[in-house]
């Protein structure tokens, strides 16, 4: 009788670990499963985002679309082939430039037109190649009047020039 006891109880304690480990089973297979999804989809969003890349140009994967470390990377090229060759063009001699009477005529005309400020910026701006700043600097008046009077002024050519 406690034979049978025993038998029946290891029986019942048989199952149970089988039913324990069917679970455990279970619970393995969920979490494997979770994790494929997970993986899965992380895949999709880095090819949706590859493909907005592709499509727009602005790299997701950066907060301003570009790689602020390669901003001002210099591209080397392997062949230099593919560049014309200028130093022909810094030996050859330039003509000298002269200013006949019609250009100096409509030189005339252009600056009677501007304003005293609007010249000078002119001058200073797109005559020496001085930057807005400098341009600035150099008069006393903030950037921005500079860009004003240079707009101001090139609306002015421009009328003069296609009034002739």
């Amino acid at each position: 009788m406690l034979a049978d006891l025993l038998e029946k109880e290891t029986e019942i304690m048989n199952s149970k670990c089988e039913n324990v480990d069917d679970e455990i089973k279970k619970e393995d297979d969920m979490l494997l499963i979770k994790n494929d999804k997970e993986q899965i989809n992380s895949m999709i969003k880095s090819v949706n985002e590859i493909i907005r890349w592709i499509e727009t140009g602005v790299n997701p994967y950066f907060q301003q679309g570009y790689d602020e470390k390669y901003k001002y990377g210099i591209n080397y090229f392997e062949s230099m082939d593919i560049l014309p060759d200028i130093m022909k063009e810094i030996r050859e001699e330039r003509e000298e430039l002269v200013l006949t009477e019609e250009n100096k005529q409509v030189l005339k005309q252009v600056f009677r037109a501007l304003s005293e400020r609007e010249a000078d910026c002119m001058v200073l701006h797109i005559g020496q190649r001085h930057s807005l700043t400098k341009t600035g600097e150099m008069l006393g008046i903030e950037k921005s009047t500079v860009n004003t009077h240079v707009m101001r002024a090139k609306k002015k050519i421009d009328k003069i020039v296609q009034s002739m």
